[in-house]
């Protein structure tokens, strides 16, 4: 190979990342290929790196088997995924959570946390891109002596800067997947297994003869000693384990891939089982190449077996493609390493120490920021890997590199398995574990000594796991301890609900002071720019599934949204300050509504509930569904007026859909039944009966309703509940008009006898009087005309009285307003009309209820109540009897008539049945059985009762009934005719 050849193989790489790239924007096979569970696991591989090129084989020719723990700890975390992958993947997408250090910020509810995690991370992923950096360059040099001469390093890493800036610096954030990188490491992961497996194969069949001549040179060979005797301590090996398995979640390239770029949760079904067998394979390929390049001959170096092998196939192809092989594992994990880099110190360092105050949208420059981050990265890599000049070898590099990513598996600990872990004992767990490590790993490594630091104590390099155990060991103890110690603050409680099952954050939280989607686009504006808040915002209510209008349940929905894609672009730290800045929350209002709001999310969680949880659950349900189903409307309102229960049956009441009510201030609403309930909540009456209310049918043509509203005080949690009952009665009322309509008629019909002979009477008389005409002088002929127009005026009265009996109040017009009547009046006018029954003409009828006794209602009705009172005392009294209405027993705001007669009484066993439709004690024909309901149904409307003595407590004999009416209370500054009538359907 030449220097040209390499530079040939770099362009082509880069040329092939840019074609993938096109052909994933512009054709959908490769974009859905890029997207599917396959690429996804191809792209793990990325893994491996450089190291299954150079550093592995290293790592047998010291440990022999015992290599196979780099690519046993990924493939354990995979295989036991539901346990450890999917609840952080949960987190991670819910909360657009991007990287390890996003993951403790949010769940520790600690910026510090998340900049000293950035900080540790970082580290370690410097060593990375140095130890890959320093095998490609290796590699190179092995390749082209020359080029050790020609700082090639400065020229490689300028190049990745571009490369990497280009590719890592599309998107605002890292919550959209990187299709076309995706793609790219896909491809790169085929090639590159493709030419260990074919590698694998020549050293079998090409060097070797087959398995056979491979275990005869093993035995027979004394080079391969040291294979079988420098196996790693369990101790080591087992720590080793624990570092590979946890890089997976620890190394910011790996939780890129794992969690970033992971479309779908259902990914880790086919990832579960598929990377480790893709790791499989890469570890099986070690062995044969690492036995064919000893047995080649060439003993300097068992990190290159691969390109030895390469070289010993006499074909300038092979060196050509195990090279370009090396080069995009390297390539590729810089580039990914530096993806991840570049939003973690964006979010947890740059932005945190920038973002003072809002006061201009510089936040929507971030994509240029992400730009100059990437810039910096690789410059500060090239510094450290000028400095450490190769004083470091591949296996101290990666020691020093998983041992401080390391540091954050106790936090990871607490994070998954411990909600009483605190941010403070992270932290300090943290610093002590990376002074240890500093000291007593690093140092020695650096200065190539056996001193343990200031110590002073003699550690030998091969025992390195000691001071790893330790440093990790201080690190857990320090957690737990300091944990033990400190209280968790009430956002850390918080968060841990929501890491642990999932569970919204502010489930008791009521709303925030908002009322469109525009005020929130407005108040965002002001932190992070128009067109940033625009996007936000619209992409929150896409990944709701909302629309307009919004109800108050999803303007919470919205806001808790809107903060997470915000930390996916700010990191959740800064995105929870800019939402508890421009949309803070309010307290909660009472402890029912933070139940219906757990109820809520309850819902959406419904199928991860198991065991007790989920019967209880279904209970819930159960329940529930009796409320919203019930035949009448039912209204739960909390102690500061907040809608809890809106049913189905209120929902037709009303023609408002629950979901926009529940949750919200009754005030809130302008339409009549929401004015009506809030004027009866603040009543001290607690049933109403046929309140009228304006209403609207779907021809937007008005219509009155009538309802019977009920109100119950309901103590719970703590505070007084308000229950409203309603039901729709409009049919009822209809009903009960149309029967009283035709029992008026009835009621005529049962008075046409003497309605005959009363008219019959005095038209007689005017023939009498008409006849004698002829023979009368003239004064005689003035008494005359005076006497019949009496008469004439007598059948007058008698007429126009059935006249109004019979037309007032039909059911097709208009239900009369409750006027101020004059009950004596109404007595007078009931009292003529039963004159006209016949068996009346032989009893006596008296009105002692003094004139000007005011109540408030419906004229026809009155009079109908005691039209049906009278006819019934009537029919129960016997000639020469006296009925008798009066007053009762008043006070100051009942006033209470009595109707008496010296009838037969009522027995026991009918007083139950009185207020029975259709029940009556007349025979057949005689009677309909519904004057008396009529009369208690009338009175009920009017707010009064009605009630039976039998026998009378006045006189031993009869019965008495009892009428109460609201007493009229009457203002001496008003005129009675001009008093003004508020009702509570209109307002007016």
């Amino acid at each position: 190979m030449t220097l040209s050849s390499v530079v040939l193989i770099f362009i082509t790489y880069w040329f092939f990342l840019f074609i993938s790239s096109s052909a994933v924007e512009h054709y959908k096979p490769f974009k859905q290929f890029a997207l599917s569970p396959l690429c996804h696991v191809l792209a793990l591989g990325l893994y491996t790196g450089s190291w299954s090129y150079t550093i592995v084989f290293g790592m047998a020719e010291s440990y022999g088997n015992d290599h196979i723990a780099y690519y046993l700890g990924p493939s354990i975390a995979f295989l036991i995924a539901p346990l450890i992958i999917y609840p952080i993947y949960k987190a991670c997408k819910i909360q657009q959570l991007s990287s390890l250090a996003d993951l403790f910020a949010f769940r520790f509810r600690s910026r510090s946390l998340g900049t000293i995690t950035t900080l540790t991370l970082t580290a370690a992923c410097f060593l990375i891109m140095v130890l890959h950096a320093q095998s490609l360059i290796d590699m190179t040099v092995y390749f082209v002596p020359s080029a050790k001469d020609l700082r090639i390093d400065l020229w490689f890493f300028s190049a990745m800067a571009i490369l990497s800036s280009l590719f890592g610096a599309k998107y605002l954030s890292n919550r959209e997947q990187h299709a076309d990188l995706l793609f790219a490491l896909g491809i790169q992961t085929i090639f590159k297994i493709t030419i260990l497996i074919i590698l694998m194969i020549g050293a079998l069949y090409y060097v070797f003869d087959g398995s056979e001549s491979l275990n005869h040179w093993i035995a027979s060979s004394s080079n391969n000693t040291q294979w079988h005797r420098d196996k790693l301590p369990h101790a080591s090996w087992s720590l080793q384990l624990i570092l590979f398995f946890s890089s997976v979640f620890t190394m910011p390239h790996m939780f890129h891939l794992t969690f970033s770029e992971c479309y779908k949760i259902q990914h880790y079904k086919i990832s579960g089982w598929a990377l480790p067998l893709l790791l499989l394979v890469f570890a099986a390929t070690v062995p044969p190449i690492y036995w064919a390049a000893k047995a080649i001959g060439d003993q300097d170096n068992a990190f290159f077996s691969a390109l030895i092998l390469s070289r010993y196939f006499n074909s300038p192809w092979w060196p050509n493609l195990v090279y370009f092989g090396g080069l995009t594992a390297s390539i590729s994990l810089l580039v990914v390493c530096t993806i991840a880099l570049s939003d973690m110190l964006i979010k947890h360092v740059f932005l945190p120490i920038t973002y003072s105050r809002p006061h201009k949208p510089f936040l929507s420059n971030t994509l240029i920021l992400r730009k100059m981050t990437i810039m910096l990265i690789f410059l500060v890599v090239t510094i450290i890997y000028t400095l450490l000049d190769n004083r470091l070898n591949y296996k101290e590099l990666s020691l020093c590199a998983y041992l401080v990513a390391g540091q954050c598996i106790p936090g990871l600990l607490g994070f998954l398995f411990w909600p009483n872990a605190s941010y403070k004992g992270v932290i300090l767990g943290i610093l002590l574990g990376l002074i240890t490590w500093f000291f007593g790993i690093f140092l020695p490594c650096i200065q190539n000594a056996d001193v343990f630091g200031f110590l002073g104590y003699t550690v030998p390099k091969e025992k390195w796991y000691h001071i790893a155990i330790i440093t990790l060991s201080i690190n857990l103890f320090t957690l737990i301890i300091c944990s033990l110690l400190s209280r968790s603050s009430n956002n850390e409680k918080q968060a841990a609900a929501v890491c642990f099952s999932q569970f919204d954050t502010d489930a008791s939280k009521n709303t925030f002071e908002v009322n469109s989607v525009n005020d929130i686009i407005l108040k965002l504006s002001k932190a992070i720019g128009p067109d940033v808040a625009e996007r936000e915002v619209k992409e929150a209510l896409i990944d709701l599934n909302l629309s307009s209008p919004l109800k108050i349940q999803d303007f919470r929905k919205l806001r808790r949204q809107v903060e997470a894609n915000l930390s996916g672009i700010f990191g959740p730290s800064l995105a929870q300050r800019i939402s508890n800045e421009y949309f803070p929350w309010q307290n909660p209002p009472s402890q029912a509504s933070k139940l219906v709001y757990i109820e809520e999310e309850v819902e959406h969680y419904q199928t991860q509930l198991t065991g007790l949880a989920k019967e209880l659950d279904n209970a819930r349900r159960f329940h529930r569904k009796i409320l919203e189903d019930l035949p009448i409307g039912v209204c739960l309102l909390s102690k500061t007026n907040h809608i809890l229960l809106w049913n189905i049956e209120l929902e037709r009441i009303s023609d408002f859909k629950r979901t926009l009510v529940e949750g919200r201030l009754l005030s809130g609403f302008k339409k009549p039944i929401f004015q009506l309930l809030n004027r009866l909540k603040c009543s001290s009456k607690s049933k109403w009966l046929f309140e009228p209310l304006i209403s609207s049918n779907d021809n937007s043509e008005q219509q009155k309703l009538w309802l019977d509203i009920e109100k119950k005080a309901l103590p719970a949690l703590n505070e007084t509940l308000t229950v409203f009952l309603i039901e729709d009665v409009t049919l009822q009322k209809k009903l009960e008009d149309s029967l009283q309509h035709k029992e008026r008629l009835m009621s005529l019909g049962q008075l046409a006898a003497g309605v005959a002979h009363e008219i019959g009477n005095p038209i007689t008389g005017i023939a009498c009087m008409a006849q004698n005409l002829t023979y009368e002088t003239a004064d005689e002929l003035a008494q005359t005309s005076k006497d019949i127009l009496e008469q004439t005026q007598r059948v007058t009265n008698i007429v126009q009285s059935l006249v109004r009996f019979a037309h007032s109040g039909s059911s097709h017009e208009e239900t009369a307003k409750m006027q101020l009547l004059d009950l004596n009046n109404c007595i007078e006018n009931s009292i003529k009309l039963i004159e006209l029954n016949h068996k009346a003409k032989f009893l006596e009828i008296r009105n002692l209820v003094p004139k000007h006794t005011y109540i408030k209602g419906v004229a026809f009705q009155i009079e109908q109540v005691f039209l049906n009172l009278l006819s019934n005392a009537c029919d129960a009294s016997t000639p020469y009897q006296t009925i008798i209405t009066q007053i009762g027993n008043c006070t100051d705001t009942v006033l209470e008539i009595w109707v008496i007669d010296q009838g037969s009484g009522i027995c026991d066993q009918h007083k139950k049945r009185l207020f029975e439709p259709f029940f009556t004690t007349k025979d057949v024909g005689q009677g309909t059985g519904l004057g008396l309901p009529l009369a208690y149904s009338i009175m009920r409307e009017h707010n009064g009762s009605v009630d039976f003595l039998s026998p009378c407590p006045l006189s031993g004999e009869g019965t008495c009934v009892c009428l109460c009416f609201p007493k009229y209370q009457s203002s001496p500054t008003v005129k009675l005719e001009h008093k003004k009538v508020t009702t509570l359907a209109t307002g007016e």
